[in-house]
């Protein structure tokens, strides 16, 4: 039986949730969450509910799918902390009662209904995140493996993944339809621990929080298990072992902080999700470099050649790893440095998935294009852009007018991107590479490095490679004055 956080649990409702079965006890039977406002339908004849945020800050809607749901106080109270958390970041849940499915094909089958009805219905985003706690695991990891196409990442608390664990063969046959013999022949096709293969192809990304003292779901049968495979097959698994724990009501379950962060990082759009962070831990000590890098093809980035100089010098001296967007992350095979400019291509260890990479100008800026408006964006401290900036081209080099504010670049910022905005990621123009600044007249001017200025360098360099840049020629990427214009929706970070 699950124990929980309060002591004045009376013996006939101990009782009571031992027929409910072990899982559902006192950390499946809280009151509804207080100030968050569930809304209730039917989906394939199940019962479902829906949180919407206050606010539509991102288009289409992401959102959590959320298990188990089992009768009208799941979710509860416990997961009003970290659910506040997701609607703030304009994030909703949603989640549907399939019963004690243990992740059967008849449970999974009305997941993907509800899917169905939140994407096509309600315009959420095609790709979910998905939050499993106890039980909610088996149900929420088998839809996963049938459909990695549609996840975002998948976080869980003391999730269940392996149902040799729990609930057992002989519990869990009825569900499949099956007698236990006939489920053990056919576990491995069903069972979350054997079916990570797809998940790790698609680089999801998975997050659990798990106790190393808990008896009803032990860690190392479950999330231990996970972990150990799911790096094996290459795919990022992060795990955190609450001390001293078991399966009980922890504030520190329902609380965490980096859980709520992993989720959101890849849930909530990330506005220039290809400006990524630069990290190369120095091999022999704990210092640690910082940077930014520009994410222009699935296997490639351009970053400042300052950032990558001793990764190109001697790559045995740093291990680099960068990450995109929703955290994706990957490490750094080899660095490249331009024959001119502050200008380094680099070169990841597999192509990544689920990034859009930016497109490049193809045309050298100069005095005579005059002034143009453009976006800076960087990683230091974490993503931030500021619109609205303003700068002229000289050939190689592209100067940053210091406004306002000055000039907002900081020393993290180096390898960070300069770009002509459009509606949405996928149509923004890169034309610079952040590399420093300069004082000129008392004044502090951030300067960039125009990668189209050493084009066919990096032409060459990828060439083998079989990725290429998507360049694009200057009468599209800005109108016949010259100046880009500011594009709605993208508010500085």
């Amino acid at each position: 039986m699950l124990r929980t956080e309060s002591r004045v649990f009376t013996a006939l409702a101990a009782g009571l949730l031992l027929l409910l079965g072990g899982l559902i006890a006192g950390a499946e039977q809280d009151k509804a969450a207080p100030r968050i406002h569930k809304e209730p339908f039917t989906v394939a004849g199940r019962p479902a509910f829906v949180i919407r945020p206050p606010e539509k800050k991102i288009n289409p809607i992401p959102w959590v799918l959320y298990a188990p749901t089992l009768g009208s106080n799941l979710p509860g109270k416990s997961e009003a902390w970290m659910f506040r958390r997701f609607l703030d970041a304009g994030i909703a849940i949603a989640g549907v009662n399939v019963g004690e499915s243990y992740g059967s094909p008849a449970g999974r089958k009305t997941y993907t209904a509800l899917y169905e009805k939140m994407v096509k219905d309600e315009g959420f985003d095609t790709k979910v995140s998905l939050l499993a706690r106890s039980r909610g695991g088996l149900m929420l990891y088998c839809w996963a493996a049938d459909n990695p196409e549609k996840i975002r990442c998948i976080t869980g608390i003391y999730p269940v993944c392996n149902i040799a664990s729990y609930p057992g063969l002989g519990r869990a046959c009825g569900a499949y339809g099956m007698t236990q013999g006939q489920l053990s022949q056919v576990l491995s096709e069903h069972n979350p621990v054997d079916r990570l293969a797809p998940l790790a192809e698609a680089g999801i990304p998975i997050f659990h929080i798990h106790g190393d003292k808990d008896n009803v779901v032990p860690l190392q049968a479950n999330s231990g298990l996970i972990a150990e495979r799911y790096k094996a097959a290459g795919g990022l698994m992060e795990l955190e072992v609450a001390s001293g724990q078991g399966h009980n009501m922890w504030r520190g379950f329902f609380e965490s902080q980096r859980l709520v962060s992993f989720l959101v990082s890849y849930a909530a759009d990330v506005p220039y999700g290809y400006v990524g962070s630069w990290r190369g831990h120095h091999v022999g000590s704990k210092k640690i470099g910082n940077g930014s890098i520009v994410m222009v093809a699935p296997s490639w980035g351009l970053t400042a050649a300052h950032v990558a100089s001793v990764k190109a010098r001697a790559p045995k001296t740093r291990n680099v790893k960068v990450a995109f967007g929703r955290k994706v992350e990957v490490q750094v095979e080899q660095a490249f440095i331009a024959p001119k400019g502050d200008i380094a291509l680099v070169r990841f260890k597999r192509a990544l998935k689920g990034i859009q990479p930016v497109g490049v100008l193809s045309q050298v800026l100069e005095e005579k294009h005059g002034a143009i408006s453009f976006t800076m964006a960087g990683h230091q401290g974490g993503r931030h852009f500021h619109p609205g900036r303003r700068g002229i081209g000289r050939g190689l080099k592209f100067r940053h007018y210091p406004g306002k504010d000055g000039t907002p670049g900081k020393g993290g910022d180096s390898g960070g991107a300069y770009v002509i905005d459009h509606p949405g990621n996928d149509s923004d123009v890169l034309f610079g590479i952040v590399s420093g600044g300069v004082r000129i007249g008392g004044k502090s001017y951030g300067r960039g490095i125009q990668p189209a200025a050493v084009r066919g360098w990096i032409d060459r360099t990828m060439a083998k490679s079989g990725e290429k840049i998507r360049w694009v020629p200057k009468s599209k990427a800005l109108p016949p004055s010259g100046r880009s214009k500011p594009v709605k929706g993208k508010k500085a970070g």
